[in-house]
């Protein structure tokens, strides 16, 4: 579902502790709402993912799981959403910096690219600039294909 502004936050900023994921998402659903998302069990959070657009692009924001909820598919399942939600926005291309999904990312069909590759506006984001080390790699699906 759709991250809840008020409800989902909290949860949501723990869980990126938990995983040892940048905490700044909280304040990005704020901004654009509409591109998070959430998966809950039980009425708690346990994945939740967000899309920052950079038109005509779009970055992957932390795609967090609790790690009792893993290997369920909800990973995959909103992996899946934010990839349907970039095609609704008209993205040609979503990309992904990570130090630890490359794997995952490529199992998705992303590719890995060089990051100065990217376009200016996303090296020019805070993801960029100051929450991915320099030693993320970087990854790009496309979506018009």
């Amino acid at each position: 579902r759709a991250a809840r502004v008020g409800e989902d936050v909290a949860a949501i900023k723990s869980l990126l502790k938990v995983c040892d994921l940048p905490s700044d998402i909280p304040s990005d659903i704020q901004q654009s709402p509409d591109n998070f998302f959430v998966v809950t069990v039980g009425g708690k959070v346990v994945a939740c993912a967000g899309l920052e657009v950079h038109a005509p692009v779009g970055l992957v924001r932390s795609l967090p799981v609790d790690p009792a909820q893993r290997s369920r598919g909800f990973g995959a399942n909103l992996l899946t959403r934010l990839i349907d939600r970039a095609r609704e926005l008209g993205l040609s291309e979503l990309y992904g910096l990570t130090t630890t999904a490359q794997s995952y990312l490529q199992a998705h069909g992303f590719a890995q690219v060089e990051r100065s590759e990217a376009p200016t506006d996303l090296l020019n984001s805070v993801q960029f600039k100051s929450e991915c080390p320099s030693s993320a790699t970087l990854l790009r699906i496309n979506l018009k294909s």
